[in-house]
């Protein structure tokens, strides 16, 4: 989808968060309106690296976006998020601790179950076992080499792909490889409503499949990793349908569509294959 405002504002915020020497790259895909947005950010262009990867999808954007970044922290946002000028300084210290290898931070305006609240702040250190409590693409700083050690996001699931949840299932991963995932204290990252309330309900069941999608994933690679997170997950599902119970029965549907799909989802290096469909700009 086309969202060239939205974009302009988000590149807007994040320019006025670099510091020296750190490079900006801005992934595109099923569009063709980001090159014109660069070319009215003046200095901050000439350190930007566009990258257009096609057939579209998240995780196919955020794997070329690691692959061709150069540091060895990448922060990563989304098109309708808006960053304060600290936001970049306060995710990127988290890895002073070597054994850190992601940091997430809080998203403002966000609420995965139709007509609730959005979730409790969370208190910034060791991330909690329930990744939905925290994960969240739009504010997510990653150590480069953890990503290379977990083989990346899987391509097979976000935006894009049949169910959400790559970022839920890419800590998984990392985490598996022994790496610590901490919340960050940093400012919140403010996320846009620009969604109707049908997108936001079809966006929201999106994420219930995603959410099966992971848990069965997480199955198929062990039984000893993908049981407790299938227990804390059940125990999310009951939740959602006392919040809400005319969503909840569409979530379990959507849940359960989605586990199954997830026990198809083999493990892959996807950082490592050769990519497809990349141009630089």
């Amino acid at each position: 989808m086309d969202r060239a405002g939205l974009l302009a504002e988000c590149l807007k915020s994040l320019a006025s968060a670099l510091l020296d020497g750190d490079e900006l790259i801005v992934v595109e895909s099923g569009g063709s309106q980001a090159t014109a947005v660069l070319e009215g950010l003046g200095p901050v262009a000439a350190r930007t690296l566009y990258l257009r990867v096609e057939p579209p999808g998240k995780s196919r954007q955020l794997n070329a976006g690691l692959r061709a970044s150069r540091g060895t922290v990448a922060l990563l946002t989304d098109d309708d998020a808006r960053v304060e000028q600290t936001w970049a300084d306060q995710m990127a210290g988290c890895f002073a601790d070597s054994t850190v290898g992601i940091a997430c931070g809080r998203v403002l305006g966000l609420s995965r179950i139709p007509g609730s609240e959005p979730p409790p702040d969370l208190r910034a250190g060791d991330a909690p076992f329930e990744t939905w409590r925290f994960a969240h693409g739009a504010a997510m700083a990653v150590r480069r080499h953890a990503a290379f050690d977990a083989g990346g996001f899987d391509e097979r699931l976000g935006p894009g792909t049949p169910a959400a949840g790559e970022d839920h299932d890419f800590v998984l991963r990392v985490r598996r490889r022994g790496w610590r995932v901490v919340v960050a204290s940093a400012d919140p990252v403010q996320h846009l409503d620009w969604r109707t309330s049908e997108e936001d309900r079809r966006n929201a069941l999106s994420y219930e499949r995603g959410g099966g999608a992971v848990v069965g994933a997480a199955l198929r690679r062990s039984a000893k990793e993908g049981w407790p997170v299938l227990r804390h997950r059940l125990a999310y599902q009951r939740d959602v349908f006392d919040v809400n119970r005319s969503f909840g029965f569409a979530a379990v549907g959507a849940f359960a569509s989605g586990l199954l799909y997830g026990f198809r989802l083999s493990e892959r290096d996807w950082l490592r294959r050769p990519e497809v469909g990349s141009q630089a700009w």
